[in-house]
């Protein structure tokens, strides 16, 4: 990724944003919110041109919406994505529609936001792709993190398990091992202790070709949750386990 910075050219805008939204992910994930913000502040003229390709744009703003996810900065993860779903729906690029409403959708649950997750839940739903298990396996996560922030264990659990079931059938290891964690709190709040056991050793045996002792997730600060949480919603208000302002 740090190759990347070499690579953008004024000449080919397209090329380099698109090139720098792809970086911003890869920084995140690596919990280098800095680095992600300085490609922010140098590309995010750029996008400003007319003659800046709709597709580039619309990838972009994923980009940057889960940057202001990541930050808990709720409004501008909505203003960034309803630019976004705008310029779709003036073009019928509706290809990314799915993952731009998943941004606020994760947004809203890591701030704790429950009505406002379901809205945007909702129109993932009617987005999702009926064929990719990969969009079906995220999807569940985030209805699982829903269900656990209402108390309903066992629709928690539900989600979880077809989750779960969707990761092995794309082959997708981080979305199994969310579900799996999704499903071992519910459990655990259900009562049924027995079955968290092996639901630990799947997860901790889909995580263990990470190269780092610490999971390559970014944890970050969510104002109106008052501690961390991951990209992924791993941990919003009902988790058990949030430490204070980490990241």
């Amino acid at each position: 990724s740090e190759r990347g910075w070499s690579l953008w050219n004024m000449a080919d805008r397209d090329l380099s944003v698109l090139l720098g939204g792809y970086m911003i992910i890869c920084f995140l994930w690596w919990g280098k919110t800095t680095k992600a913000k300085e490609i922010i502040d140098q590309l995010n003229p750029w996008t400003q041109s007319t003659h800046i390709s709709p597709l580039v744009f619309i990838l972009w703003s994923c980009a940057i919406a889960l940057y202001h996810s990541v930050q808990g900065e709720m409004d501008s993860c909505v203003k960034t994505i309803e630019k976004a779903l705008n310029l779709a729906e003036q073009t019928g690029l509706h290809a990314f529609d799915f993952l731009l409403s998943a941004q606020v959708a994760r947004c809203s649950l890591m701030a704790g936001e429950l009505q406002e997750a379901e809205s945007w839940l909702s129109l993932m739903a009617k987005t999702m792709r009926s064929h990719s298990h990969i969009d079906g396996a995220f999807y569940h996560h985030l209805q699982s993190n829903a269900a656990a922030q209402r108390k309903n264990w066992q629709q928690a659990i539900e989600h979880a398990r077809t989750g779960i079931a969707m990761s092995i059938d794309a082959g997708t290891p981080f979305p199994e091992a969310h579900c799996h964690i999704n499903l071992a709190r519910a459990l655990i709040e259900q009562g049924d202790r027995t079955s968290t056991r092996p639901v630990g050793w799947a997860t901790r045996s889909r995580c263990r070709w990470s190269p780092s002792s610490r999971p390559a997730v970014p944890r970050c600060r969510s104002s109106a949750a008052g501690g961390w949480a991951t990209p992924a919603a791993l941990s919003t208000r009902w988790s058990p386990s949030r430490a204070g302002g980490q990241r």
